[in-house]
């Protein structure tokens, strides 16, 4: 039997391990997700109703708040999912 048969993939996860927590692109995914869902109720408040100033600022922040999320988000995504194991000592019964 060959060298290549015996071995078989390696699983990121068993090496790198794999936290309960939702990944970090997968979190700005989804605040992400929420921004754009309000900037689009802002701009259906400005449409439809008028007065800006306030709703103009709100919305300035927000597009703000997108452009930084959008950058993370890619960061994140070139990272990968998994993070490597905390090492330490493990807990105690």
């Amino acid at each position: 039997m060959g060298a290549g048969k015996q071995l078989k993939e390696v699983d990121p996860r068993e090496v790198f391990g794999k936290d309960d927590e939702p990944d970090e692109a997968q979190s700005l995914a989804g605040e992400l997700e929420s921004i754009e869902a309000r900037i689009t109720e802002l701009e259906a408040e400005l449409v439809n109703n008028g007065p800006v100033g306030v709703i103009a600022n709100a919305s300035r922040q927000l597009e703000a708040r997108k452009a930084e999320l959008l950058q993370k988000l890619q960061e994140a995504k070139q990272r990968g999912p998994f993070r490597p194991r905390k090492h330490g000592p493990k807990p105690g019964p």
